[in-house]
């Protein structure tokens, strides 16, 4: 995007209440002006990056709850071998060389009315505007026996770092010949098609070290996104839909939803009642909005805060 049509795309979110927890307009020619980003992945990041470079006058303030942030996007890869968790991880030092403040802390609560944000440690931060960049949580009790302590044991794997290298070691420790699942909870969740590139990317380190084994994707929806390109790779590579298929997709609300785990047998129930084991279990939760953003009003009933897609408001 050229320079002056960033400028003004910036100028317009300024103005426009993107992701605001107030309404009047921050000009730039207002005088003293605070912004708190709350969130440090790449939506709030390079919103206090930009913001800085659009009027270095701004106060911005970024609340980190980690002072490394691993990136998502690509981090599938690392089940293939093809990148290491390490290339995915950043830090804060670029932000604050373009003069971003930088707490590491983890937010409570925000007061819309007073313009506060008040974090764990006893902080509060006053502000003129708030932006909520804090990404996704999980539905725990939509499958009984999972938890987040049981994540610890059984990987979602949905938020990158410990979670991925809990999964990658599991799946470089199991036998050849052994069993991956990995359910995909109902949509909406993050990011649609990354399911079935993980299934993709395993395969791949599956058929170069440990060629007997398999994948059973365990799919709560009737389709997959980008369905053609994955059924033509996994058929090219994987012998998908064979009798000696690397990767099986099971799909379907009732017959392949997972509703219950048992942690210790490794066993999953489907809704359907159909029961499963498994050497290793990728078990990705149904998904909301991250609980700030509930307790603060910005989602609705669904869950998830509402976008205008066409202006991203």
């Amino acid at each position: 995007m050229p320079n002056n049509q960033r400028r003004q795309f910036i100028k317009q979110m300024l103005g426009a209440s993107v992701v605001a927890l107030s309404t009047p307009t921050l000009s730039a020619n207002s005088g003293h002006k605070k912004v708190v980003i709350i969130g440090g992945g790449s939506g709030g990041a390079t919103a206090a990056k930009y913001l800085k470079r659009f009027d270095p006058s701004i106060e911005v303030t970024l609340i980190s709850a980690q002072p490394l942030y691993t990136t998502c996007f690509m981090s599938n890869e690392v089940f293939s071998g093809d990148r290491t968790i390490e290339s995915l991880q950043f830090n804060y030092q670029s932000l604050e060389a373009h003069k971003v403040r930088v707490v590491i802390d983890r937010v409570e609560r925000i007061d819309p009315d007073k313009k506060q944000v008040f974090t764990q440690s006893g902080q509060d931060f006053a502000y003129d505007r708030c932006i909520v960049a804090t990404g996704i949580d999980f539905k725990w009790q939509d499958i009984a026996g999972y938890s987040q302590a049981a994540a610890e044991q059984i990987p979602h794997a949905w938020q990158a770092g410990k979670q991925t290298r809990l999964l990658y070691n599991q799946i470089k420790a199991m036998k050849d010949g052994g069993v991956i699942a990995i359910s995909v909870p109902p949509k909406p969740y993050r990011c649609h098609p990354a399911p079935f590139e993980r299934a993709t990317h395993i395969a791949m380190y599956l058929k170069r070290h440990k060629p007997r084994s398999k994948i059973i994707i365990f799919d709560a929806n009737t389709k997959m996104p980008m369905q053609a390109h994955f059924e033509h790779i996994w058929r090219k590579d994987y012998g998908y839909q064979t009798d000696h298929a690397m990767i099986e997709w099971r799909n379907g609300a009732d017959e392949s939803q997972i509703v219950e785990i048992d942690i210790q047998q490794k066993r999953l129930t489907t809704a359907f009642e159909d029961v499963e084991t498994a050497d290793v279990i990728n078990l990705i939760p149904p998904q909301k909005a991250a609980e700030i953003a509930l307790k603060t009003g910005l989602a609705d009933s669904s869950g998830w805060c509402p976008v205008d897609l066409i202006s991203l408001e």
